[in-house]
């Protein structure tokens, strides 16, 4: 009976220190998103050692894919490098351990670190982008699971990118497709 009760109390607390650092880093994620907009004054000193302690300890974290999520894509939005960015990209193509919203979300956050990399002169880029809606597309992570529709602004962004990327057939293609699911205003 020692024994199960000790197994057990552990199992919770270690269960329960993944729950507080996944919802505590996607928070911390969602303030760097909005950061970007406008910064408000904020300490992010315990957050940072946070990250820094997961960072140095990865192994201990390695199969709790949420948190791994998180911290990269924290990494990625404060410091900008392709090195955070690939490895997102990885953890989005493969989808392992992510749900469909997690993985919509990441879509995001990618694109929106290929924007920045756009206004910084990567003339590159525009493939980049291109390459990751149709990842979404294709693994039908393009809307998150409570949207009904397809979002108004990113059905457009979607095939200007096609197009800028030189994938005409492709966008026409995906606009004959997808069109049934925009809104009827």
């Amino acid at each position: 009976m020692k024994d199960y009760l000790n197994e057990n109390i552990s199992g919770g607390n270690i269960y329960l220190s993944h729950y507080f650092l996944i919802r505590t880093l996607a928070n911390y994620r969602v303030f760097l998103v909005k950061e970007e907009a406008a910064p408000p004054e904020y300490d992010s000193g315990f957050l940072d050692a946070l990250i820094k302690y997961i960072t140095e300890n990865d192994s201990e974290f390695s199969e709790v894919p949420l948190i791994m999520l998180h911290v990269n894509e924290i990494l990625l939005l404060k410091t900008k490098s392709d090195k955070y960015y690939f490895r997102l990209k990885e953890m989005l193509a493969s989808g392992k351990g992510i749900t469909r919203d997690h993985r919509y979300s990441l879509l995001n956050i990618l694109q929106t670190y290929c924007v920045h990399k756009e206004f910084r002169g990567d003339k590159n880029i525009t493939k980049e982008r291109f390459e990751l809606y149709k990842l979404a597309l294709e693994n039908k992570f393009h809307r998150g699971t409570q949207d009904i529709y397809f979002d108004a602004l990113l059905f457009p962004s979607i095939a200007r990118i096609a197009i800028n990327a030189g994938e005409f057939d492709w966008a026409e293609q995906f606009m004959m497709k997808y069109e049934k699911e925009l809104q009827r205003v």
